[in-house]
């Protein structure tokens, strides 16, 4: 199921934004950047950064085929697009929380899940906090870690 809404790269408000109450603190912006590494293997599993590359369907994946992946050969030398660790960090220090808020639930909306990221890590460097919530499963999707004080 596609995300109906789309990632306004132009500033305007989008449909959903997130309260004041849930702006994203840098202690979860560095969470998630902590993750990165097993978002883009999810990203590359699925083939979900692939189909990206090969038609964005709305306005999140324009950003993301934009502005994350980067293309390469595999080890079997077929082309293939990856979803770059660095530039999503990069990303989620540049956008807005609303623009932020939006793109990681679009990977709740196509399965690429908080809690599979996480385990997809190489080392995470977080708070304890954090972890104890995906591991204990109180916090599966992002749009549920995001919801968290």
């Amino acid at each position: 199921m596609k995300m109906q809404s789309k990632l306004n790269v132009e500033g305007e408000t989008h449909p959903n934004p997130p309260d004041d109450e849930m702006r994203i603190t840098q202690e979860k912006k560095d969470f998630i950047k902590a993750i990165a590494s097993g978002l883009s293997v999810r990203m590359t599993m699925s083939w979900r950064a692939d189909e990206i590359a090969a038609g964005a369907d709305d306005d999140i994946e324009v950003y993301i085929r934009d502005n994350i992946l980067t293309s390469g050969k595999s080890m079997t030398g077929s082309d293939r697009h990856w979803f770059s660790t660095d530039k999503f960090c990069a990303a989620v220090e540049q956008l807005t929380d609303g623009k932020l808020y939006e793109l990681l639930l679009y990977f709740d909306d196509v399965e690429v899940l908080l809690s599979e990221a996480f385990d997809e890590s190489e080392e995470v460097d977080a708070p304890r906090a954090y972890e104890e919530l995906v591991e204990k499963r109180s916090a599966v999707t992002f749009k549920r870690f995001l919801e968290q004080k």
